[in-house]
């Protein structure tokens, strides 16, 4: 579905995971997808406006971007050109994640080892 309501025009994906819970799993690895991908977001991948459950829908609405990419009318060059800043766009954000994640389970074990540490000064 391709909605105007929107502008500029945006893409709309709707799952009715009361008919199709097998594919809750899919949907949600989507919007993980393109918040890793968040750099290329409006620029080589379609942009992200809204993700999220109505009841038992799943909703994605994602601003079109740019043109389709005509791969058989692209030199070998310009597809060395593609993969590489693909491919540096996302190691670049998978590191980000990696790093985010490492500080989110950091902060949980300082979290958790403070109250351990009460637990143990007040037995004493």
């Amino acid at each position: 579905m391709v909605g105007d309501f929107w502008s500029p025009t945006v893409a709309i994906k709707i799952v009715d995971l009361s008919q199709h819970p097998e594919h809750e799993d899919e949907i949600l690895t989507e919007v993980v997808t393109y918040n890793t991908l968040k750099e290329l977001q409006g620029n080589c991948i379609p942009k992200l406006k809204v993700a999220g459950f109505d009841d038992m829908l799943f909703v994605i609405a994602m601003q079109l971007v740019g043109s389709p990419l005509e791969v058989e009318k692209t030199n070998h060059s310009e597809r060395l050109t593609i993969v590489d800043k693909l491919s540096l766009t996302i190691f670049s954000s998978i590191m980000t994640a990696i790093t985010m994640g490492f500080r989110s389970i950091l902060l949980t074990l300082l979290l958790q080892r403070e109250p351990a540490k009460n637990q143990i000064l007040q037995k004493k």
